[in-house]
């Protein structure tokens, strides 16, 4: 019986294979080979599923909303997070995802640790981010999924924008979905004044995180400072800073805790940084 590494690495275009090798790749019966497929040898392999070929029923007919947000380059890495909502019964899903390679290199891929128990197949090749992920178990989280780091090109101009796509999507074998979501990322690093703004807010790093991430900020002069962190909600998690700071510049940690000690849950997150007249808000990432 074929391996169900074969499997997955023909689906991201590692291998091919004949028309017999195909055949017998196809254990769920469907005619077709997908990551449900790898998934079922899985199951099988832990007892699960007691017989291979098996025809699924209806309970892995899956369900999954994915949504990715436009994103803005200011001089930090572009974190594009993949957002998912009313997840049911996905035990794999493959896809692609589509970039400017002459915009954006793509750096790195941060999964949720509730993939942890999946196996995951990846390839990256011309602008063209194919994934496969297959488990024994169905993925029915909230949240962010995964997040992608993009570094942008020399060719990445200032007041350009590109768009990063998520195309031909399938959770288990349910019908291939196209043009799932896009993130439109413009460059605006530099666009209003070549010189450094008066107060700095950078990007916090690790970003995603699962511990601790520290946040610095620069200041020309000496005034009150307020640093608070929210949930996507708007509500008060903690409160970082909130003291008269003198002129220069400051890191602060936040250990992912909320004001009274407790672990905050994994998601996206806000701060929101006050000096005098200027207020600025970032995203962060936390996700264990």
């Amino acid at each position: 019986m074929m391996e169900k590494w074969k499997k997955s690495q023909y689906l991201v275009g590692y291998i091919n294979l004949d028309n017999l090798q195909l055949l017998v790749a196809d254990v769920s019966l469907d005619s077709t080979v997908s990551a449900l497929d790898a998934t079922m040898i899985l199951q099988y392999g832990v007892g699960i599923i007691d017989t291979l070929p098996y025809q699924p029923g209806s309970s892995y007919i899956a369900n999954g909303d994915i949504t990715m947000e436009d994103q803005v380059y200011t001089g930090d890495p572009i974190d594009v997070p993949i957002i998912i909502t009313n997840a049911e019964n996905i035990f794999s899903f493959e896809g692609v995802i589509h970039f400017d390679p002459e915009c954006l290199t793509l750096s790195d891929v941060y999964w949720s640790e509730y993939l942890d128990g999946f196996y995951i197949w990846t390839d990256v090749e011309c602008g063209e981010f194919k994934l496969v992920v297959s488990g024994t178990l169905p993925y029915e989280e909230y949240g962010v999924m995964a997040t992608i780091r993009f570094y942008p090109k020399d060719g990445f101009n200032t007041n350009d924008s590109t768009v990063v796509c998520f195309e031909n999507l399938r959770w288990n074998e349910n019908d291939i979905m196209h043009n799932v979501a896009t993130s439109i990322i413009t460059n605006n690093y530099g666009a209003n004044n070549p010189q450094e703004p008066e107060f700095i807010l950078r990007q916090n790093s690790p970003n995603p995180f699962a511990y601790n991430t520290k946040i610095q900020y620069s200041m020309p002069l000496g005034s009150a400072v307020s640093l608070k962190i929210y949930n996507i909600k708007g509500e008060l998690i903690v409160d970082l800073v909130n003291e008269f700071k003198n002129k220069g510049s400051y890191d602060v940690v936040w250990d992912g805790r909320d004001k009274y000690g407790n672990k905050a849950v994994n998601g996206i997150y806000f701060y929101k940084f006050i000096s005098g007249d200027s207020e600025i808000i970032k995203r962060m990432i936390l996700l264990r």
